[in-house]
């Protein structure tokens, strides 16, 4: 689950109704409802930079009870709050878990093929594969420093250890008894691994490959499901299917309180100083107040929601922190800067006029200021065709006709874009913020 501090869009996978929601993050109102998806949508990764989400298609069973694995990752847009696309995973069948990498890319388990399929985000296809070891590997972790992916093997009862650069099994850890979920400490030395037979945690040293500890979930009668740090790693929290709790725990271990919630709660995801978790026992999301370690709301979300997750917009032309110009028709650079974005040339000057009426007022001299004022205006003269930002005018050198025509695409074209099946990217200089594309390389 991803994290925000403030929240611009709220996602649950309703995994009990077979649907997706899109939830205002101020009123917890359900705003949108995208359904008609295979058995069944599981899982959930978030990339608020690039502006998508990824929602695995498990099969219609659960784990240790899947007759039918599916193979689909399923990408929605956060800003349209649509479903965009499908990622086909086959060979590899019951993707569950996924995480992104330090590579930018997605490393998903796919359980009864036994490994962490590999993802390109820019491609949308599978480019490796990891063996893991056990067809019960449900989970998984990614240390802080990239080197290591840590799968937990359930029924098996171990811990299987990948090193990520090389793509390779190194091997595995046991545990004293079957697992349900897992964690890792911010420094990377500490698997917490979560007891599948017993309210209990296994703390796993990673440097000795071996369980070093066991803790007690006090208040807990019956085994926990999933654990999860917080962003800062203040705390960490545990989740109970059966007990119907959850637990706030003191990365030291000895402090813990067990906090009543609906039925059958899942993940959980951190938003400031509250902690939401999703029970897709009765359709509700509650609640927790993290500094008071209280219970302090609930809503409701579908039918039963799995995960819920709350993020952040991707930066927008007003807001944005990078500035790019085409240096050829398929490659772009960063330039600098923090107020807009600039292209070049004829193409570039309808956008840089539309980012210059709202651009701050130029501070540089009077020279630069009526320019600018020039600008804004939409003058075309190409002298003044130059970009302003931070009270700065740089000159863009007069293009070819004919190359800024191939940049630009023809009418068809952008209207492929819009219906996002055109798959020539360089055509998307004109219509970048028509057709959604948010990385254009």
């Amino acid at each position: 689950m991803a994290n925000a501090g403030s929240a611009r869009g709220m996602i649950a996978v309703d995994k009990m109704g077979g649907k997706v929601l899109f939830l205002n993050p101020d009123t917890y109102e359900t705003e949108v409802v995208l359904e008609g998806f295979p058995r069944t949508v599981h899982e959930l990764l978030v990339v608020p930079e690039t502006g998508l989400a990824y929602v695995p298609i498990f099969g219609d069973g659960v784990h240790g009870r899947n007759p039918n694995p599916h193979h689909l990752l399923c990408v929605f847009d956060l800003e349209q709050r649509a479903h965009v696309g499908d990622i086909d995973l086959r060979p590899y069948i019951a993707p569950h878990t996924l995480k992104l990498g330090p590579d930018g890319l997605i490393y998903i388990t796919c359980e009864n093929s036994a490994v962490v399929a590999v993802i390109d985000r820019q491609s949308r296809k599978v480019v490796d594969a990891i063996d893991s070891g056990s067809t019960n590997g449900h989970r998984l972790i990614i240390a802080p420093d990239g080197q290591r992916l840590y799968t937990e093997n359930e029924e098996d009862g171990t811990v299987s250890v990948i090193d990520l650069p090389g793509r390779k099994l190194l091997g595995k850890i046991k545990a004293p008894r079957p697992l349900a979920g897992i964690a890792i400490s911010a420094d990377g030395a500490t698997v917490v691994a979560v007891d599948d037979a017993q309210p209990a945690l296994f703390l796993i040293d990673t440097q000795a490959g071996c369980a070093r500890d066991e803790v007690r979930l006090e208040g807990v009668p019956k085994a926990a499901q999933i654990a999860r740090y917080s962003p800062d790693s203040s705390m960490i929290g545990v989740t109970s299917l059966n007990s119907d709790t959850v637990s706030l725990i003191d990365p030291s271990f000895r402090q813990q309180t067990a906090i009543k919630v609906g039925s059958q709660p899942m993940d959980m995801a951190f938003r400031g100083d509250e902690l939401f978790v999703a029970c897709q026992g009765d359709g509700s999301v509650h609640v927790i107040d993290i500094a008071g370690r209280r219970w302090k709301q609930s809503f409701r979300a579908g039918t039963g929601c799995e995960c819920f997750v709350s993020f952040s917009s991707p930066a927008r032309s007003g807001d944005c922190k990078v500035l790019v110009a085409p240096v050829s028709p398929t490659k772009f650079r960063q330039i600098g800067g923090s107020c807009s974005r600039s292209f070049n040339g004829v193409v570039g000057a309808w956008f840089n006029a539309q980012l210059a009426r709202s651009a701050p007022a130029c501070s540089q001299g009077d020279s630069d200021e009526k320019d600018a004022r020039r600008f804004a205006r939409g003058c075309d003269d190409r002298r003044h065709l130059g970009r302003h930002c931070n009270g700065r005018l740089r000159p863009v050198a007069r293009p070819r006709l004919g190359m800024e025509r191939r940049r630009m695409g023809s009418r068809r074209c952008r209207r492929r874009h819009r219906r996002r099946d055109c798959r020539r990217r360089h055509h998307c200089v004109a219509t970048a913020r028509l057709c959604g594309v948010s990385r254009l390389r």
